[in-house]
């Protein structure tokens, strides 16, 4: 009983227990990288240098 109920919370948000083959992760994680840095410069962009900090690493900051 609580194994399914579990699968139904989980499945809520939208997390699903099925196999995920390393093609699957790796198409993921590249289209993930480019992603995050876009937000990283256009938050950069649009609020500048010192509040972008806030919204992400340091590193990015110019």
């Amino acid at each position: 009983m609580s194994g399914t109920l579990n699968n139904r919370l989980l499945r809520l948000p939208g997390i699903e227990l099925s196999p995920v083959s390393h093609t699957e992760r790796a198409l993921s994680a590249i289209g993930g990288f480019p992603g995050i840095y876009a937000i990283l410069q256009v938050s950069n962009t649009f609020v500048g240098p010192l509040a972008a900090t806030f919204m992400g690493d340091r590193a990015y900051v110019r």
